[in-house]
């Protein structure tokens, strides 16, 4: 063979198999077979429809003890506030931790501390500063089992399947919403009075997270990456980079802001519903889950459409440059 005949060889174009490969069917194909991920997905779908079963439940309940909207408002902050309190440090410790072990820790712990719920109650030894302490106690399990799985989930599925995994991930979460928020309802509008029902909800928000924390003793895939052989950096310097890179990432503070503004505005509007629908128009929980639920349809009509736009919508994709502050782009 000439090396005319070597040359136009090699710049011939690739095999178009792999290519194929690389369509969203080939994609959705890839994950729906992965068999790793779509374990940790099923455990993911089951928490995310109990933490759906809380949503409604906890103001119930907290409505139902304390009979009063501030107290209630209250135990729903102390569910939120590890979000605020504890992302970005969550982030630099699992980086250090087993990820595969986190989750299963978060998943437990969200199982044991929302068991005291149903256990205090038939005692007669519940109270709101109780249900306020598993609020954030659930609250904490989510943040680093929330950002365990999305650090793992690049270990579980090829990159070109990553956009996919999460569109299929926010469509799980979406559709669990809407089914928990139903399902909670039911079970509140279905029990004695809306107390005993919410009861009911935490004991079966308990076992969701119990079965999502055992789903994943059965992965075989590591959830971690590579680890550089250097001596570990402390932790707060590790802390001062993550908020370095947030802070040089004009995108990333657009987002951050974002979401923040919204989930600070959003967060009263289930509580305030609720008391609504209760003490004003005298609406049974069943219906206000109902009500709930329709909400979220049309977050799972986003879900799904995010995978379609990003197929058909080119969008700039931005990196850290240290030189230039993350302002430069690449197409």
């Amino acid at each position: 063979m000439s090396t005319e005949d070597t040359t136009s060889l090699t710049k011939q174009p690739a095999d178009p198999v792999p290519q194929a490969a690389d369509t969203s069917k080939g994609r959705w194909r890839g994950l729906l077979t992965n068999r790793d991920f779509m374990i940790v997905w099923g455990g993911f779908t089951v928490s995310s429809l109990g933490t759906a079963l809380s949503n409604l439940a906890v103001p119930i309940l907290a409505l139902g003890l304390s009979g009063s909207p501030t107290m209630a408002g209250l135990v729903g902050a102390a569910r939120l506030a590890p979000y605020l309190l504890l992302n970005l440090l969550a982030g630099v410790f699992i980086d250090r931790w087993d990820r595969r072990r986190v989750m299963i820790v978060a998943d437990v712990g969200r199982f044991a501390a929302l068991a005291t719920i149903p256990v205090a109650y038939a005692f007669d030894s519940l109270t709101i500063a109780h249900l306020a302490a598993v609020a954030f106690l659930e609250g904490v399990g989510h943040v680093f089992s929330a950002i365990s799985h999305l650090s793992a989930l690049s270990k579980l599925v090829p990159s070109n399947q990553l956009a996919s995994a999460n569109a299929l991930n926010e469509v799980a979460d979406s559709a669990a919403g809407v089914g928990g928020s139903a399902l909670s309802g039911a079970l509140i509008g279905l029990a004695r009075n809306s107390t005993v029902g919410a009861i009911y909800s935490y004991a079966v928000d308990a076992v969701t997270y119990l079965i999502s924390g055992a789903s994943l003793l059965f992965v075989r895939k590591s959830f971690q990456e590579e680890r550089s052989t250097d001596e570990p950096s402390s932790v707060l310097a590790d802390l001062k980079e993550g908020m370095s890179f947030l802070w040089h990432q004009r995108l990333l503070r657009l987002l951050m802001v974002m979401v923040t503004l919204i989930n600070f505005f959003q967060a009263p509007l289930n509580l305030a519903t609720i008391v609504l629908a209760t003490e004003d128009l005298d609406i049974n929980a069943g219906l206000i889950g109902l009500i709930l639920a329709a909400v979220g349809l049309g977050t799972v009509a986003s879900a799904l459409a995010a995978s379609w736009l990003r197929e058909r919508v080119a969008c700039a994709r931005w990196r850290w440059d240290p030189s230039s502050f993350g302002r430069s782009r690449r197409p």
